[in-house]
């Protein structure tokens, strides 16, 4: 096709009067100026649409681990959180980050773990919430 375009642009060019080479040269200059322009809006969609799926893969992160992250908690004290979600039997070990009594059987005083428990829950909630619920559940062991 472009083959063909350009034997009709040299005819035209032959028989026009003094301007036929000047033309000819303006028009294949715009053609060559328009097959590199799309070779490089060809060349930024390929390279936007190969680091799309790098990033997508960053977001696939578990939710407990990002939020075991932002908080600082431990190796241990992640391995405990799943540990307790799996022994209370909930759906997600994410929910323990919702509700402090949710650890009650994991900061009674004789709790095998009940150190590890008390600074991840002190970690996910602060020390204030977490004495509170301390408190509450002292008092809930007095007069049961």
């Amino acid at each position: 096709m472009s083959l063909t375009l350009l034997a009709d642009l040299s005819d035209i060019s032959r028989h026009s009067r003094g301007y036929g080479s000047t033309n000819f040269v303006l028009i294949l200059a715009g053609f060559i100026a328009i097959v590199v322009i799309v070779g490089l809006i060809i060349t930024l969609l390929e390279k936007i649409r190969s680091s799309a799926p790098s990033e997508d893969s960053q977001t696939n992160a578990s939710l407990l681990h990002s939020l075991a992250h932002d908080l600082g908690l431990t190796v241990g004290e992640l391995a405990f959180i799943e540990q307790l979600a799996l022994q209370d039997q909930l759906p997600a070990a994410e929910l323990l980050f919702v509700d402090p009594s949710l650890w009650s059987s994991s900061i009674e005083p004789d709790a095998e773990k009940s150190e590890i428990a008390r600074s991840a829950m002190s970690k996910v909630f602060g020390s204030e919430i977490m004495q509170d619920t301390l408190a509450q559940e002292s008092q809930t062991v007095t007069t049961g």
